[in-house]
């Protein structure tokens, strides 16, 4: 359960630090070998974290954001394939899952 409250600590803080626009805070909040992926119709590959700062705070500038972290839904991995992407804690807590 420790690990759960920690990650949805650091998913509003990384929420947080996007919808105050403070860059340095959201780059500091993701490990240093993240890799944002997104389907083709959300911008497909965006890179690495610093890659994905410098396209927000061209996308978001002047733009109001307001975020909401209501609940930690989190999924073990299961061996078998579903339609549904399921983080494991490993991965959300390596910053590969937000």
């Amino acid at each position: 359960m420790i690990a759960l409250s920690e990650i949805q600590e650091l998913k509003a803080r990384r929420d947080h630090a996007l919808d105050a626009k403070d860059w340095a805070t959201y780059l500091a909040l993701h490990a240093p070998d993240h890799v944002s992926s997104h389907g083709a119709q959300d911008g497909g590959d965006m890179g690495s974290a610093a890659d994905v700062v410098r396209q927000l705070s061209v996308t978001l500038d002047g733009v109001t954001t307001a975020h909401h972290s209501h609940s930690g839904v989190v999924f073990e991995r299961k061996a078998r394939l579903s339609r549904h992407k399921r983080t494991s804690v490993a991965e959300i807590a390596c910053g590969k899952g937000l």
